[in-house]
């Protein structure tokens, strides 16, 4: 069969996809990916063909400052961005694609709701894949109407009640005690079971000191660059710890400007979590849902510095749990940070639902099974 993968943001909507493309290609699928220019070299870095929507951009982001919090601002952005620009963008260029390449299915990221109208709209069968942890940011943001809107303005049923999108099977990796209280169950789900941790292999530049607990600190790949200096009082607040250390920067921000550090640091603009994940015993991070995922396979708690988009969500279900701690990014010192470090690794209970969601995840069907599933109608 051919599958078509398409995904509307940044690394934290393709890695989510990648468990069921891979088990997709080793299945004897042709397999092709669609996203924007920028991610195309990740894409094409993982081994898949990819139609690039657009051309890779011609200078990278530079660092912002950080902005308060704001979760009001947050649900609008995602608005605008993925339901009344973004669909409205990609809608038109996923149906051409379709057209064209004539995929027997589309898997698309949750948030790529142009690619599954196209996919409606054509009669091709198609999923998504849950991206965000909790799975209460997306019905949130699409509470104001946006998307009936979009749908009229393709000819499509308005589905005012979102009969149609929630019939649309919901693949994930997430465990189901992560999703939001509040949420009915899905209609349609099918889990999947995310990469299991490696064996820790040696990371070139780190020397470890014995003993010591490891912190592996990063603020993602999009967020970094919305973070001011942040990076650095998180920083400051590990230096006075008896901790390991690993630090990724993300791209446009060079790791040699933030000093020297010693041999029981790593610090990178960018390391696989896969490889950093099985070294860690805690995750200091800003709450993405792709680290949430991470630091639940590997059974991690958290210290949490959500900045926005689902972050402030998953941040306060963790904190629920008794997962995570949060902290506020914009006033957080580094001695707050380092309290909050030391704490949340001497904590036993947080360990013990960190052990707990992570079972629960591992106890998922292989992705091959649900895209076997899926596939089978």
């Amino acid at each position: 069969m051919r599958l078509l993968f398409s995904f509307i943001g940044g690394r934290g909507h393709f890695d989510p996809l990648l468990p069921l493309a891979e088990a997709a290609r080793a299945a004897g699928h042709t397999v092709r990916f669609a996203c924007s220019g920028a991610l195309q070299d990740a894409v094409i870095g993982a081994g898949f063909d990819v139609h690039a929507y657009s051309a890779r951009p011609a200078a990278p982001p530079t660092p912002q400052p950080l902005r308060p919090v704001d979760a009001a601002r947050e649900l609008r952005e995602f608005r605008e961005r993925f339901v009344q620009a973004g669909a409205r963008h990609r809608y038109p260029l996923a149906r051409a694609l379709c057209e064209g390449w004539r995929p027997d299915c589309v898997i698309a990221d949750e948030a790529d709701l142009g690619a599954v109208l196209a996919a409606e709209a054509l009669g091709i069968p198609c999923a998504r894949v849950q991206v965000m942890a909790t799975a209460a940011f997306v019905p949130r943001a699409l509470a104001a109407g946006d998307l009936a809107q979009v749908r009229t303005a393709f000819g499509l049923p308005a589905d005012e009640h979102f009969q149609a999108l929630d019939a649309v099977p919901l693949l994930t990796a997430f465990p189901a005690t992560l999703r939001d209280p509040a949420l009915p169950p899905a209609r349609s789900s099918l889990s999947f079971r995310a990469p299991p941790p490696r064996r820790p292999l040696p990371l070139a530049g780190f020397d470890p000191r014995p003993g010591w607990p490891t912190v592996y600190l990063t603020l993602g790949t999009v967020f970094h660059l919305e973070a001011g200096d942040l990076l650095a009082r998180a920083m400051a607040g590990l230096h006075g710890l008896p901790v390991n250390a690993i630090v990724t920067t993300g791209e446009g921000i060079d790791p040699a400007a933030l000093g020297p550090h010693p041999a029981h640091w790593r610090v990178a603009a960018f390391l696989p979590r896969a490889e950093v994940l099985p070294h860690c015993d805690l995750l200091l991070c800003h709450a993405g849902s792709g680290g949430l995922l991470g630091a639940i396979t590997h059974g991690l708690p958290l210290v949490t510095l959500a900045m926005g988009a689902d972050q402030l969500l998953n941040a306060e279900r963790c904190a629920a749990l008794g997962l995570g701690l949060p902290l506020d990014p914009l006033t957080a010192t580094p001695a707050e940070i380092a309290a909050a470090v030391r704490g949340m690794l001497a904590d036993a209970r947080a360990r013990i639902v960190a052990d707990r969601l992570r079972a629960e995840a591992a106890a998922h069907p292989p992705a091959a099974e649900a895209l076997a599933a899926l596939l089978a109608g």
